[in-house]
């Protein structure tokens, strides 16, 4: 459910929402959307998101795109990159030529205290006890926290029982989202999610996003893969190489060392921009073939510089041939200065 709260005053407490979210005696969602004004005259709009229990959250990507159909659908803007500030940040949302929404969902942060979840140090794997089960799981946020566990298959995974018991577990202080993710292949994966206030959905954008970034993580997943959810499908594209300040030097020094890096990432290096004193940002094919020119600039007069001093060493060295045979030949000092 998206609510216009940019052209009317509206105002949800958490008992109306769970009331409207009601599936029966309301209208029924998963999630109110709420778009507002913005309170940063460099962004468009001000998102937030309510789950059904009327609790508040940071993120929520499916949410997302449809905020982003939303705001063209009622006019409210004919953008086709929205930026707008969330709970913990900021996002811009880009709507394709043929109508698709891609949304830009950050890094993924592992550091627990983030999450935030309970643990002494940051793993790829942790090993948790829920209800006379343990479970193996990774975690993560992305801007909301997430975790993650790989089942042999979604249909018989135990989404009814496990999923609140993670969501709430002790561990997790501001409880969870939880994923049961099915490895198909490293393209591939089946996801069903048990969302935090909400219960299982149809389909969670960030819960996606979590699901390929822990399995990314664990050496599992490439970086596109295509997720399966029960209420349709997304292709999640890891892209943080593209969000990463580069210094050119740091660029040179990796490329060197791994030559097969433009292979490996080819998709990625066509979009990666590095910081450039005149033209502000180049893109990295660019910038390589600026660098390749310029040492083959270098290299010219370095060896126009060595022909130089050679053939002045050349004249030198003739100039002291005939001054070793003038001396050879002379009965003495003064016959040879004459």
């Amino acid at each position: 459910m998206v609510v216009d709260a940019v052209t009317q005053n509206v105002y949800f407490s958490p008992e109306l929402i769970r009331r409207l979210a009601d599936r029966h005696l309301g209208v029924g969602f998963d999630q109110m959307l709420i778009v507002e004004p913005p309170y940063d005259p460099e962004l468009d709009f001000h998102y937030r998101i309510f789950n059904a229990d009327g609790s508040e959250v940071a993120q929520c990507g499916n949410g997302a795109r449809c905020f982003a159909r939303f705001v063209r659908l009622k006019g409210l803007t004919n953008k086709r990159d929205i930026r707008v500030s969330t709970q913990t940040g900021r996002m811009v949302l880009s709507v394709t030529d043929d109508d698709q929404v891609c949304v830009n969902m950050g890094e993924p942060n592992f550091d627990p205290q983030v999450v935030p979840f309970r643990a002494t140090k940051a793993e790829k794997t942790y090993i948790m006890r829920a209800a006379e089960h343990t479970v193996l799981c990774g975690v993560v946020s992305m801007g909301n926290p997430h975790c993650v566990l790989q089942v042999d298959d979604v249909k018989t995974a135990k989404v009814e029982f496990l999923g609140p018991v993670l969501e709430g577990h002790e561990r997790f202080p501001e409880r969870a989202n939880i994923g049961f993710m099915q490895v198909v292949s490293r393209e591939h994966i089946k996801l069903r999610v048990y969302e935090r206030g909400a219960g299982e959905t149809q389909a969670c954008g960030s819960g996606a996003c979590a699901a390929v970034a822990i399995g990314i993580q664990q050496e599992l997943l490439s970086e596109e893969v295509h997720v399966e959810l029960p209420g349709g499908s997304l292709h999640i594209q890891d892209q943080a190489v593209t969000d990463i300040e580069l210094d050119d030097e740091i660029i040179m020094q990796y490329l060197l060392q791994n030559p097969d890096f433009f292979i490996r990432n080819a998709r990625q290096v066509e979009q990666m921009r590095v910081p450039h004193p005149v033209r502000g940002t180049v893109s990295l094919v660019e910038w390589h073939l600026a660098r390749q020119r310029n040492h083959i600039t270098q290299l010219e007069e370095e060896i126009t510089l060595l022909m130089e001093q050679a053939s002045a060493n050349e004249t030198l060295f003739a100039r002291l041939l005939h001054l070793q045979a003038d001396l050879a030949t002379a009965s003495s000092l003064q016959d040879m200065l004459n």
